[in-house]
């Protein structure tokens, strides 16, 4: 006796629209160089090809590598600060709009679960940091000796994989965890 397969939701292009009419206007270009407008006003045909890439994405967990890049902007946090200072300036990533797109699909189709998106935070480029410094003195066979504290950070701190054995007990489907933990081990950002 063979037992079913968990079903792998699905969306139609007409649950595009909520999420497209989410994409903000005007805002920069990621690293594949195209903005929300694109998808905008790229038409029915666009929403279709690209409902049907979506679910492709979802039923196998998987999400492409540009997906995974953004690019850091440091932006001055006051325009009279001392621009010498670190601490005068906040980093905001860019993602592209595909992604971001994706990402509001995705929050759309799983709202029944509650999940909850911690908007307009992220901590990519500390991650990105962190990545590139071991990978490089391990690259060049030396010892890494790190340290982090950032109290006032503190609820950024998430255990992935912790959050992930969450969703799977509150019974979140495999494909969509499987798909978040594809999408967080592989972030890359770079500063522009």
């Amino acid at each position: 006796m063979q037992s079913a397969a968990p079903s792998v939701p699905r969306f139609d292009a007409i649950d595009m629209s909520i999420p497209m009419g989410r994409l903000k206007r005007r805002k920069a270009a990621g690293i594949d160089g195209l903005v929300s407008e694109h998808i905008l006003y790229g038409g029915e045909q666009l929403a279709v090809h690209l409902c049907m890439l979506f679910n492709a994405l979802l039923m196998h967990s998987y999400v492409p590598s540009d997906f995974h890049m953004g690019i850091i902007v440091p932006l001055l946090k006051n325009k009279h600060g001392d621009a010498t200072q670190l601490e005068t300036y906040r980093g905001i990533t860019i993602y592209p709009v595909l992604s971001k797109l994706f990402e509001l699909v995705l929050l759309n189709l799983f709202e029944t679960y509650s999940l909850v998106l911690k908007r307009k935070s992220s901590c990519s480029h500390a991650l990105f940091a962190f990545n590139e410094s071991i990978r490089y003195f391990t690259s060049n066979q030396t010892k890494v000796y790190a340290a982090f504290l950032d109290a006032s950070k503190a609820f950024d701190k998430v255990l992935h994989n912790a959050l992930f054995v969450k969703l799977l007990r509150r019974n979140v489907p495999v494909c969509f965890v499987l798909l978040l933990i594809n999408w967080y081990s592989q972030l890359r950002c770079c500063v522009r």
